[in-house]
């Protein structure tokens, strides 16, 4: 099994099968970068005041709804990059 973003967080979260989990958790012990970053994520887990950061450009932001259409669970993450690039305000 590949060590990837999405492999990391079902290791997270529990939900890969026993054999799966073993060889990941080796992979991510023999890693610096991924223990560290199972490590943030932890920790930034456990964070009971943690807020949403605060909105810094115009457009459809505010009204999440909007945005939840328009990427939908069909859409890529190059599309939103894409989306989030043309639509981002130089400061």
């Amino acid at each position: 099994m590949r060590l990837t973003l999405r492999t990391m967080l079902a290791y997270l979260d529990n939900i890969l099968e026993p054999q799966d989990a073993e060889t990941l958790g080796a992979k991510i012990s023999d890693s610096e970068f991924a223990s560290e970053l199972v490590y943030r994520t932890l920790s930034s887990i456990r964070k009971a005041n943690l807020n949403a950061p605060p909105l810094d450009g115009k457009g459809i932001g505010p009204d999440p709804n909007s945005v939840a259409e328009k990427f939908g669970p069909h859409r890529t993450f190059l599309a939103l990059a894409m989306y989030k690039i043309a639509n981002s305000t130089p400061k």
